[in-house]
């Protein structure tokens, strides 16, 4: 697939019409799921941990969790949608295409949106106690105020996003024939995401396998929708 340039590098459903379509579609999807993920649980129903989580808690966890959260978001809704951004630019200025970063700025949301709603549904069903309660360290967590977090622990919806957002960049670099940059551009994916899922760790947010299973989810998401729906001419 490498050196596509111009015309043959251009990607299905990426006209502004067929953007908006697949916006709608995606939104309808999001509703659906929505509909289906409920209200936040009240009791534990995923009460149990195992070997790796109570260790990667013990390795990760800060004296001050609200450091690395707030650091976690840093990455997660800023510096892995600019990954985005950039790998745009760099495609715009060799193809001409100056709307090309707008339009993978939206493919990007569009994955953001699908990963937000299948965290919802999977934290409204599983009711995973989040580690900080399980010995009284809410109060030091940046949900210290929000009770209803308590039982919100599976997946990590920041590590998700990072994810998503990396390996969405990285896939549409490949459908365009940049194999080069595809690669470059999913190592730094791979670096936030993974960052990403330390410090959720490390804020006493979410256990290792949360952090896990969110990126797990956030690269599926983030690489298929380019692969799937906008591929190659």
């Amino acid at each position: 697939m490498g050196g596509g340039r111009g015309a043959a590098a251009e990607l299905r459903w990426t006209s502004g019409g067929a953007l908006a379509l697949t916006s709608l579609a995606v939104t309808a999807v999001c509703v659906g799921l929505g509909v289906l993920g409920g209200d936040p649980p009240d009791r534990c129903g995923w009460c149990g941990t195992n070997a790796l989580d109570l260790l990667g808690r013990s390795v990760l966890r800060a004296s001050d969790p609200l450091r690395p959260a707030r650091a976690s978001h840093a990455l997660s809704v800023g510096a892995a949608p600019l990954l985005l951004v950039v790998a745009g630019l760099g495609a715009a200025r060799s193809a001409g295409r100056a709307l090309g970063v707008l339009k993978d700025l939206l493919i990007g949301l569009q994955a953001m949106a699908l990963v937000t709603v299948l965290v919802s549904l999977v934290k409204n069903h599983t009711g995973r106690e989040r580690p900080a309660w399980t010995d009284g360290r809410e109060h030091l967590t940046e949900a210290a105020r929000y009770p209803v977090e308590r039982y919100l622990s599976f997946f990590s919806g920041d590590t998700a996003w990072a994810f998503a957002f990396g390996c969405c960049a990285a896939a549409l670099a490949w459908q365009r024939g940049r194999p080069r940059q595809a690669r470059y551009v999913a190592l730094v994916a791979a670096l936030l995401g993974t960052c990403t899922g330390a410090l959720r760790v490390a804020a006493d947010m979410h256990w290792v396998t949360d952090a896990a299973v969110g990126g797990l989810v956030g690269a599926l998401v983030g690489a298929g929708l380019p692969t799937w729906v906008y591929r190659r001419r």
